[in-house]
């Protein structure tokens, strides 16, 4: 997991995966951009699920509104995000 910016992290499903971690880094938000999973901890975290394909034509552009939304909501509450893939 990386911080993107302060609040705002990007890692991969290992980083979605690790309660322990997500904790330590206060994580309280996290956007699943995948298909096929359904959220590990959703009585820990606040999850925006995207059910995506890794696949070059997947129209990724379509979900940026409602993200950045979903982002900026968490962070004007003192939230902290990890987006992964």
């Amino acid at each position: 997991m990386a911080m993107v910016i302060p609040q705002l992290y990007i890692g991969t499903i290992q980083s979605a995966e690790s309660l322990n971690h997500l904790k330590d880094t206060g994580i309280t938000h996290i956007v699943q951009a995948m298909g096929g999973l359904e959220p590990m901890f959703p009585k820990q975290f606040k999850y925006k699920k995207l059910n995506l394909e890794d696949s070059p034509y997947e129209n990724i552009s379509s979900h940026f509104e409602s993200i950045c939304m979903y982002i900026s909501d968490a962070m004007d509450r003192g939230g902290k995000i990890l987006v992964h893939w």
